[in-house]
């Protein structure tokens, strides 16, 4: 799938997961289960929109109660609390992101295929990302992400190390903390308007880059190193 702005595999964060990618149907979950995820994301969907409509302070959770149709009690019993429906609502949409990210065609590497669809995201649905973004100035709610984010990140680059994208060497904790926070300053730098979307994709994708041209292994890096001489001049 070509890499151009806002393909129809963005991910729509008013849409409940199980309707935007159906990945648990074909598991053998039982009905009751079915259900119970159903719900699940009918609730971060309801959550997702609020946030989209007046970012943290429109979280309402009696209104999510009234909209997905359930008791309070049964959403603490599948979720959580107000913070924990938040911190799942904006964790979930990323997670939907970088799995349709993978759908991506003509990247050196899987990470900079997720870099540019988070930006594909922004220009698609902007004003719950900003919305989201700025949430994340919320210190609790931003190390609940942060460290979500985290663990999918040092999953993804001990996978590349093991295959030997990445030099065996690389202290990959250090390498994810680098990625990750330079992913979530430049989105906070576009939310606060410090800087512009086209600006946005060029620090997330040609910054992304040059953290791992320092980790690959030989061939991986010069490969990167032609894709993205190529990339910045296209979108320039």
């Amino acid at each position: 799938m070509s890499s151009d702005l806002a393909s129809d595999w963005v991910p729509d964060p008013l849409v409940p997961a199980y309707l935007v990618a159906r990945q648990w149907e074909n598991r053998p979950f039982s009905l009751i289960r079915k259900r119970q995820r159903g719900k699940r994301d009918d609730i971060l969907a309801a959550a997702r929109a609020m946030i989209a409509e007046g970012g943290l302070d429109s979280v309402r959770i009696t209104e999510i109660a009234g909209q997905c149709d359930i008791s309070i009690q049964t959403m603490y019993n599948l979720i959580g609390g107000r913070r924990r429906i938040i911190a799942d609502a904006l964790n979930e949409h990323i997670i939907v992101c970088n799995r349709n990210a993978a759908r991506l065609e003509g990247f050196p590497n899987s990470l900079l295929a997720i870099a540019d669809a988070h930006w594909q995201n922004c220009a698609k649905n902007e004003v719950y990302i900003r919305h989201a973004t700025l949430s994340l100035l919320d210190a609790e709610l931003s190390a609940d992400v942060y460290a979500r984010q985290m663990k999918l990140m040092v999953a993804e680059l001990r996978r590349q190390q093991a295959s030997k994208i990445l030099m065996p060497q690389v202290p990959i904790q250090d390498l994810a903390e680098n990625l990750v926070v330079l992913a979530a300053h430049a989105m906070l730098q576009w939310a606060t308007h410090g800087c512009s979307r086209h600006d946005l994709r060029r620090k997330l994708v040609n910054g992304q880059a040059s953290l791992l041209l320092g980790a690959m292994t030989s061939p991986n890096a010069h490969a990167l190193a032609r894709w993205l001489s190529g990339y910045m001049h296209r979108i320039a």
